[in-house]
């Protein structure tokens, strides 16, 4: 399926009520944070938020050689 068919069966779903909450998970830089941006704006502002967690879940403990301060 196409991003744009995908989006716009989402946003049909989103929009009639079936779908309350979406999850989209996925591997590090896959197109997860910008494939959300695009249903966000596809979607009539009143209808969905965006929650970005990658604030939550970034942090200097993951990396091998920790940033200098």
């Amino acid at each position: 399926m196409k991003k744009k068919d995908l989006i716009e069966r989402l946003v049909s779903e989103i929009e009639s009520g079936k779908v309350k909450t979406l999850g989209i998970y996925g591997h590090g830089a896959s197109g997860k944070s910008t494939f959300a941006q695009e249903l966000y704006q596809a979607l009539d502002s009143t209808t969905g938020n965006l929650l970005e967690t990658d604030p939550y879940i970034t942090s200097e403990r993951h990396l091998v050689v920790p940033k200098q301060a």
